[in-house]
């Protein structure tokens, strides 16, 4: 591919990047599209086509508007919220207290309730009345020389 080619092709890319109108075209290679545009029939039929699409996009009346605070509504209607952990431990409790309490569970669920808080308010709150320590003691007392003596006296 020679200079005269490469100069075709990067001033039919300005032309189709920029446009027809050479103020919008980088100013540092302006000159070399010019004299590329003089010498190529091709690139002045690419040039006029260029400028009846600059001329309908000039007649275009639509005018592109943003809303910042709708966007971001939108964003973040369609974001995913991520739940903090005491809402996450919240909603398991809730599906397992519904799950526990409904049919057939509910029976086991009311029992085991009940022994449970039988159980750990017995294990709690109990405080004997005598002091138990020294129960063997008393079980062997029977048992020893005096008893057995008093128990043949009385025979």
């Amino acid at each position: 591919m020679n200079r005269e080619e490469k100069s075709q092709r990067r001033a039919a890319a300005v032309l189709a990047a920029y446009g027809e109108n050479q103020s919008a075209w980088p100013p540092d290679e302006r000159a070399d599209v010019s004299e590329a545009l003089s010498q190529s029939a091709v690139l002045q039929q690419i040039r006029s086509n260029e400028a009846v699409v600059d001329r309908l996009l000039s007649q275009s009346s639509t005018v592109a508007s943003l809303d910042a605070e709708q966007v971001a509504r939108t964003i973040a209607q369609r974001i995913p919220q991520r739940l903090s952990f005491v809402a996450q431990v919240k909603g398991v409790l809730e599906v397992l207290g519904e799950w526990c309490v409904a049919g057939a569970w509910r029976p086991a669920l009311v029992g085991s309730t009940t022994v449970s808080l039988g159980l750990i308010l017995g294990a709690t709150l109990y405080v004997p009345t005598e002091d138990w320590s020294q129960a063997e003691q008393y079980s062997f007392s029977v048992v020893g020389d005096g008893a057995s003596d008093a128990v043949a006296e009385e025979f």
